[in-house]
C-alpha cells in the first residue's frame, strides 16, 4: 500500500496536474528535472516513478530518457508551475509493464 507521505501527495499532485518537478536523487549534486507520469510498485516491489527527464544530473549520462525511479532514493522533492503536455510523448504506454501495482498515471 503507498503510503500518504508528503513526497507521496506531491507526487501524486503532480503528475494529476502534469507539473514538472524537480528532485535531488540519490547522492546527486546537482537536481534534475522530470515529467512525472507515473508512480507504483514496481515487478520487484518497490515503490518507483516512471519519469520524462529532461535535464539536470544523471547516473548513466543520459540526462534527456526515460528513468524508473526508486521513490525512497528521492532525496527533495519540489513540484515546478511548468506544465507538460503528455500527448507530445507517444512512446508512454499507459499501464506501465514494469509496475505490478499503478498509485497514479497520467491519462490522454
Amino acid at each position: 500500500m503507498l503510503m500518504h507521505t508528503p513526497l507521496h501527495c506531491n507526487l501524486r499532485y503532480a503528475i494529476e496536474k502534469h507539473l514538472q518537478i524537480e528532485i535531488t536523487y540519490k547522492d546527486d549534486t546537482e537536481p534534475r528535472y522530470v515529467l512525472p507520469f507515473c508512480m507504483g510498485r514496481s515487478t520487484k516491489g518497490n515503490l518507483v516513478l516512471r519519469a520524462y527527464q529532461v535535464s539536470g544530473s544523471s547516473d548513466s549520462n543520459t540526462p534527456k530518457a526515460w528513468k524508473l525511479l526508486l521513490i525512497d532514493e528521492i532525496r527533495d522533492l519540489k513540484v515546478c508551475s511548468k506544465v507538460f503536455y503528455p500527448t507530445t510523448f507517444v512512446d508512454y504506454n499507459v499501464g506501465d509493464k514494469g509496475m505490478q501495482t499503478i498509485f497514479a498515471q497520467v491519462y490522454y
